[in-house]
């Protein structure tokens, strides 16, 4: 089961809602999000999904806030708690911030079966979750990469209760359609971001990290952040998103990460959780070594981010890495 979540919000179609009623034979979108509805004609916006029937220009996408760690939104279909309309068609992207997963719970079900439907599935690229309801033709036409389906629904089976999608990417995306019949109750749903890291620990790609402001000595450091009430180790730094994310952290203080040398007088350095090191930051000339005895490394040396090899014994403050909950 998901992980407990805080700050729930109600809303018809978040973060991006776009929903095409046919009223009069004049087709229309309306973008709802969290500071209102705007309506306009199908010939003015049409939001990257595919051409507009006018043969107009697509406008770009128009992105609504994106969910941070904990955060809750009730998803309904349009008309709840009423039935929803006939002939609807209703677009949901979501994103999430710095990569969170998203989970989705179904509360409520209920569509004509095999006339009316749900899909939902994931974007196949994070820069481009625009054009994800393109999945009918197999390709995004933009990256003509294929689309990432999880689930086509339909009916009111109570199992789908049962079921927490989650997607893989911080993306997901969400197709309603009814025909021109019979109008069911609809769903209710609940989308989510896991509340994934302990209070003043900031998440990053599955991780979760501190800064210790009482400085150590590097092995002092390395042993408090591997206490069993951590349960971590000093930060280990894969790319240069993560040494960004890290370096903020810090506050721009010089501190202590999980690199060392293997050996003393070694050029080469190891991260502390065995990880293999394929990215590094140094400071222009470094690390130099100097005296022979800097076997450990610091970030935020001179500029912010900079790494510096340096004494062991020197106290810094440090970074602390742990699996998110």
């Amino acid at each position: 089961m998901a992980p407990g979540f805080t700050d729930v919000t109600s809303f018809t179609g978040l973060l991006v809602a776009v929903l095409f009623l046919i009223q009069l034979g004049q087709a229309k979108m309306a973008f709802k999000c969290e500071d209102g509805a705007l309506s306009l004609p199908m010939s003015q916006v049409c939001n990257h999904m595919w051409d507009c029937p006018d043969g107009s220009d697509e406008l770009p996408h128009r992105n609504c806030p994106s969910m941070g760690p904990g955060q809750t939104v009730h998803i309904t279909s349009p008309g709840w708690p009423g039935k929803y309309p006939n002939n609807a068609s209703v677009i949901w992207t979501f994103a999430s911030e710095m990569g969170l997963p998203l989970l989705l719970q179904i509360v409520h079900f209920d569509l004509q079966r095999n006339y009316d439907f749900l899909v939902i599935g994931g974007a196949s690229d994070p820069r481009d979750v625009t054009s994800v309801v393109k999945y009918r033709y197999g390709h995004d036409k933009y990256t003509d990469k294929p689309f990432e389906m999880y689930a086509n629904l339909t009916g009111n089976d109570d199992l789908l209760k049962e079921n927490i999608w989650r997607s893989e990417v911080s993306e997901m995306w969400m197709y309603f359609e009814s025909d021109s019949t019979t109008a069911n109750d609809g769903f209710q749903l609940i989308l989510s971001t896991p509340n994934v890291c302990k209070p003043n620990w900031v998440y990053f790609e599955g991780s979760c990290y501190r800064l210790i402001d009482t400085v150590m000595q590097y092995s002092d450091a390395a042993l408090y952040c591997s206490k069993a009430s951590i349960g971590g180790h000093l930060a280990v730094i894969h790319s240069s998103q993560e040494n960004d994310l890290v370096a903020m952290v810090t506050e721009s203080n010089r501190a202590w990460i999980g690199a060392s040398r293997k050996f003393h007088n070694s050029k080469e350095f190891f991260w502390i959780n065995g990880d293999k090191k394929t990215f590094t930051n140094w400071r222009k000339l470094e690390p130099n070594n100097f005296s022979g005895k800097e076997n450990c490394v610091e970030i935020n040396y001179v500029r912010k981010g900079l790494w510096n090899d340096h004494f062991c014994i020197m106290k810094k403050p440090f970074v602390c890495e742990m699996p998110a909950l």
